[in-house]
């Protein structure tokens, strides 16, 4: 953003970037109450709604501003950013291409026209022409580097993405945004080791940014899940009202996935969505968790926060694949295959939806050949992806079904400690059988030779008859002398 010259909306600006946006709300209001003609006071309450997420109300302020400066390239162009808020398409065209004409070297016009053309037209070859102009016109600019990294690794370029990340983190070295998000990242990538110094120095940067701290302790909690979960109860009695619902995500993400902890998990994740009911991601771990009840009413409630998860965030390869894969289990097969459909349409990276269309195929369509098909596809696409490579080691499973259902069994029953012990019994049970049926079939064997020397069958039964004989003898207590 612009910078501007009065310290009450110097403040707001600060405040925002360390995302205390109420702070900012209050200063703009000062600075307006202290003189209601101070047009940059409009622009930058606009710009602070906009990170609240109040994207009438900014829509509105930046028009004011308009209103006396209406050739200001960078209000037009980010009344377009507005408008692709509140999915208002053409305007939002209208506005950058009138930005652009504005002043063509306007090089923040460039990168929301690119993310434009990449998340609405989903013109991804323009998109990444207006991205790296934004660049060229500002080669030193972190933000626009991290950007066009994060493009790169929507489209699956992961080592141009990476050498992007590491550029940014040379230019920038006390940027706590790049470290961020270059964190973030590593963590959608399951690089959490990686992950975890990058936050840690990112946190020392900016010790109150929320958001920072958040990621943070989700890296934290997959080793010390106990300290993290104390750290979020402190969090939570001072945090800001719109954070809570992050933390209480939190909180219940670390139960879930790390404690194994389910009846805490759903107490925190409605907790999650009582404090922001559009929270995606807590109707996601939600809805995983009461779809895999053996209650019907539950599977039901949990396919409807699924549902909710993908109606906010409609784009997210993630949510719309594992809704389908649940959808089709609990038997919406015609929704699962629109759902699937809708997915093989978005642009990017589709090595989640490989995986994930590939288990869909192995555990519903028990179509084992095209799901290895796509696990392999996975893989290859992105060999550092350890879920990935996790799938395409498990694949003899599924073209051996025996050793699948075994493999099963053993693996429900090995994941509790307490079911060790018959874990252990469950394989000496199954060994015994399996000698069983060997001592029961040696007799068999021994009597192949004979049977191949003489081409008699009735050899076969030699064998059977000694073994009976010798049973009977035991049992009556006879001897062959006697």
């Amino acid at each position: 953003m612009e910078t501007t010259v009065n310290p009450l909306l110097a403040k707001a600006e600060k405040a925002v970037e360390l995302e205390h946006v109420d702070l900012a709300a209050k200063l703009c209001e000062d600075a307006l109450a202290q003189d209601p003609e101070e047009w940059e006071a409009y622009r930058v309450f606009a710009w602070v709604e906009f990170h609240r997420k109040q994207y009438a109300k900014a829509l509105e302020l930046i028009r004011e501003f308009l209103r006396v400066n209406p050739d200001h390239a960078w209000s037009v162009a980010f009344e377009g950013r507005v408008f692709v808020m509140l999915d208002q398409v053409e305007e939002a065209h209208a506005a950058f291409r009138r930005a652009l004409e504005l002043d063509p070297n306007l090089s923040i016009a460039h990168l929301w026209y690119g993310y434009y053309c990449q998340s609405v037209k989903e013109d991804w070859d323009r998109a990444e022409v207006h991205l790296r102009k934004a660049l060229e016109l500002e080669p030193e600019n972190e933000y626009y580097m991290t950007t066009l990294a994060e493009f790169e690794e929507a489209q699956g370029n992961f080592t141009e993405a990476e050498t992007l990340f590491r550029r940014a983190l040379e230019i920038a070295p006390t940027e706590a945004r790049v470290f961020r998000v270059y964190a973030e990242y590593l963590h959608r990538n399951h690089r959490y080791d990686e992950a975890r110094p990058l936050l840690r120095e990112a946190l020392r940067l900016e010790p109150d940014n929320e958001s920072i701290r958040g990621l943070y302790f989700s890296n934290y909690s997959l080793q010390e899940s106990d300290q993290a979960l104390a750290m979020i109860e402190e969090e939570l009695k001072t945090c800001s009202p719109e954070w809570k619902s992050v933390w209480y995500y939190l909180r219940g993400f670390i139960y879930k996935e790390v404690k194994r902890k389910t009846r805490e998990a759903e107490d925190s994740f409605e907790l999650a969505l009582q404090h922001g009911p559009d929270n995606h991601s807590a109707h996601f771990q939600y809805g995983l968790i009461l779809v895999d009840s053996i209650f019907r009413f539950r599977v039901r409630k949990g396919l409807e926060h699924l549902r909710r998860a993908v109606e906010l965030d409609p784009k997210n390869m993630a949510y719309l694949t594992v809704t389908a894969v649940s959808l089709g289990k609990a038997g919406y097969h015609e929704e699962t295959e629109a759902m699937f459909e809708k997915a093989f349409s978005l642009p990017g990276k589709k090595d989640i939806l490989w995986q994930n269309y590939g288990y869909y195929l192995l555990d519903v369509k028990k179509d084992g050949k095209k799901g290895v098909e796509y696990y392999q596809k996975a893989y290859e696409h992105n060999p550092e992806n350890l879920q990935a490579q996790r799938n395409l080691k498990h694949v003899l499973q599924h073209k051996h079904p025996l050793y699948a259902t075994l493999f099963r069994i053993s693996g429900k029953l090995k994941t509790d400690k307490k079911w060790k012990v018959p874990w252990v019994l469950l394989w000496l049970i199954i060994g015994a059988a399996l000698f069983y049926i060997y001592m029961s079939f040696l007799p068999l064997l021994y009597s192949l030779p004979i049977l191949w020397l003489t081409r008699n069958p009735h050899w076969l039964l030699v064998p059977f008859i000694h073994r009976l004989s010798q049973s009977v003898i035991q049992k009556e207590g006879l001897s062959l002398k006697g």
